[in-house]
């Protein structure tokens, strides 16, 4: 088991639930939706100011898991390995998939197969 009871969250002095792990995670990549939303109204380049901003907020989210009391090795890779799927999604998928949205023509949508 990765995450065992032996795991203390420095914030409530209990063992870290994986439920309250995905819902930390989701709530943080929705976060990062509205930042996203909010950037996109104030400035021409909004998808490169995005991918700099999620690039630093990335690179700092590596530091709470080493903030975790007996963290064991394989719980800190598996953080650190939640941490990069999610970067990626947001830093990289989102983009592309923005981007191949706004080169569809509203017309077009209706023969779309």
């Amino acid at each position: 088991e990765i995450f065992n009871d032996e795991i203390i969250n420095p914030n409530t002095n209990k063992p870290i639930p994986m439920s309250e792990i995905v819902i930390v995670s989701i709530f943080q990549m929705v976060i990062g939706l509205i930042g996203f939303a909010f950037i996109t109204e104030i400035t021409k380049r909004p998808i490169r100011l995005f991918q700099g901003l999620a690039i630093i907020f990335l690179i700092l989210s590596f530091y709470l898991p080493l903030t975790i009391k007996k963290i064991t090795i394989s719980a800190l890779l598996a953080l650190g390995l939640m941490h990069l799927i999610s970067g990626f999604l947001m830093i990289v998928v989102l983009p592309r998939l923005i981007i191949r949205n706004q080169q569809i023509d509203i017309k077009d949508l209706d023969h779309v197969h």
